[in-house]
């Protein structure tokens, strides 16, 4: 039915359909198997609105991964436009160049959780994560943070999830940095190389700077002088990990108990031992 039915959509919901979606009009026009300048005439038209084949529309919606009808919206969404987009991730996009589709597609999964955790009343509790500037060395960063991070990846994925911070698996690294911040890294790897991708976004947030693919600059040059450090440390600790068990390696880090205080709450731990533990974590 839909073969020859058109309905009319407004220029600028068009275009941003496609943008925000990280396809260019040429990629369009291929999937349409239309002329790129029938595209371009859609998006530039000064017209109200504009009549598209349906059918073009359901294709679009399908590649887009958006419902149908985000197509009929009136205006563009306020926060949603491309613009937007480019103020939240601090990554420089020249003229003419464009996020790939997974990126978008991996920002609007972020933010779809966001919206359903607000629907359904949850009221987040959680502290927010300490903040850093790329001022502070990454090393000494790394020292005062390596509490959250010890263990293997399920440790410290919920010790980061004790804060503000929700972690996701998919097909594309990202780091949503703002008031509710996001991890999304890649699924199919190995248990150390999740790990790294955690510690370093975890980094990321440190530093409140949203990035994806960890776009090499300044912020992803201390983001993985952090987390070569703490995986380094990480090596050297985890004999002792398994010896003393991740609660007590923690109880060491508290700089208001005593070697004797510590020593006590241990089944054949002795004062000099706390002592070897405790220059082990500052080395």
């Amino acid at each position: 039915m839909d073969m020859k039915l058109k309905v009319k959509v407004r220029p600028s919901v068009f275009k941003w359909m496609r943008e925000t979606s990280g396809y260019t009009a040429k990629e369009i026009a291929s999937m349409l198997n239309v002329d790129t300048a029938y595209i371009k005439s859609i998006e530039d038209s000064r017209e109200e609105y504009v009549e598209i084949p349906l059918k073009h529309l359901r294709l679009l919606a399908r590649k887009y991964k958006r419902q149908l009808a985000c197509f009929f919206l009136p205006r563009v969404p306020e926060g949603e436009s491309l613009e937007d987009i480019n103020r939240k991730y601090t990554i420089p996009i020249k003229v003419g160049q464009h996020y790939s589709h997974k990126v978008l597609l991996a920002d609007r999964l972020c933010r779809y959780y966001r919206c359903l955790i607000k629907d359904y009343g949850y009221n987040e509790t959680r502290p927010e994560p300490p903040r850093y500037t790329l001022q502070h060395e990454p090393e000494v960063v790394a020292d005062k943070e390596l509490h959250v991070l010890l263990g293997d990846y399920g440790m410290v994925r919920c010790s980061i999830e004790q804060y503000c911070i929700n972690v996701l698996e998919g097909n594309i690294q990202l780091v949503l940095a703002d008031e509710r911040p996001y991890i999304i890294m890649v699924t199919a790897t190995s248990s150390i190389s999740k790990l790294e991708q955690l510690v370093e976004g975890y980094a990321h947030i440190l530093l409140r700077h949203s990035s994806y693919c960890f776009f090499i600059d300044e912020y992803e040059a201390w983001c993985k002088d952090f987390m070569h450090y703490v995986m380094n440390k990480k090596k050297r600790l985890d004999k002792y990990v398994k010896r003393y068990g991740l609660a007590y390696l923690k109880a060491l880090m508290n700089t208001d108990l005593r070697d004797d205080e510590i020593a006590i709450d241990v089944i054949d731990v002795k004062v000099d031992d706390v002592k070897t533990l405790r220059i082990a974590l500052r080395t």
